[in-house]
């Protein structure tokens, strides 16, 4: 990848982070702030990968590999992805890929053209201060050249963050709209899970829903009926996510899962803290 093309990322957490319900329940915990640290740890690691951790297309981590690159006890991550988990703070993926969730909120970025426009600027505005103590002529040809120059430059970053931006134009209603029918049942139904999650105050990204429904694609069998049936199941468990179907002719209510129970600790601390 040439130097242009990169694109460079950085955390960013807010000021109320330590204050969150979910941070002030690990870090009363034994080995509390081991983990807060060992969570930071992997929200940078994950930041450039939109949140994943994986180690190739092919190994997914596992304990012993996290543990090392984050330099962190074995026993304390496995206990510390535990809680990440039940706490909805983390999710591990059928592929064995870990995912971040809140990353979204937290990923900051730049593109090399970004970046040259951001210091083309400042170093416009300091040459502009630079002029005004000095006695040269502002109309001289080395003047002139130069602001030939910075037009050029200016004209070309602002075509390659007009191409980024093009990129970042995807929709969540695109994103349905290629997925399933408008009026269909299948797509009211996911049109109901996009407003419930709003209300929980967890709106949906575009990377997001297309993971969402991926994983609806794997559980379903790609059946349309089967889909709506898993839908209606979040819609009526209030879940954030989509989970396999659950079947149930036993007259005794069924022991919940620790996705379901995961959900429901993380519903119960957005309502405790107004939505984190």
């Amino acid at each position: 990848m040439s130097e242009k093309d990169k694109k460079y990322y950085w955390l960013k957490l807010k000021r109320d982070f330590f204050k969150r319900h979910d941070i002030q329940i690990i870090e009363g915990m034994d080995n509390g702030k081991d983990y807060i640290l060992f969570y930071l740890k992997l929200l940078c690691e994950s930041v450039d990968h939109e949140g994943n951790l994986r180690f190739s297309k092919e190994i997914p981590y596992d304990d012993k590999m996290l543990a090392t690159i984050t330099r962190t006890n074995v026993d304390v991550v496995r206990t510390a992805v535990k809680i990440f988990t039940s706490l909805g703070m983390m999710e591990l993926l059928d592929d064995g890929t870990y995912y971040m969730n809140k990353i979204e909120e937290m990923i900051g970025s730049e593109t090399y053209w970004a970046e040259k426009k951001r210091i083309q600027r400042k170093a416009t505005k300091e040459l502009d201060n630079v002029q005004l103590l000095s006695n040269d002529c502002p109309t001289c040809p080395s003047k002139s050249i130069e602001k030939e120059i910075d037009i050029e430059l200016e004209k070309d970053t602002d075509k390659e963050l007009n191409k980024e931006k093009e990129k970042d134009k995807e929709t969540i209603t695109m994103v349905l709209n290629a997925y399933a029918p408008n009026g269909s049942e299948l797509r009211n139904a996911l049109n109901e899970f996009k407003e419930m999650r709003s209300k929980m105050k967890k709106p949906l990204t575009v990377r997001a829903l297309k993971q969402a429904l991926n994983q609806l694609d794997k559980l379903s069998g790609s059946d349309e009926m089967t889909k709506i049936a898993i839908v209606d199941q979040s819609l009526n468990k209030g879940w954030q996510s989509f989970y396999e179907l659950k079947v149930n002719n036993a007259p005794n209510k069924p022991n919940k899962t620790m996705e379901e129970t995961a959900d429901e600790l993380a519903s119960y601390l957005d309502e405790m803290n107004g939505g984190i």
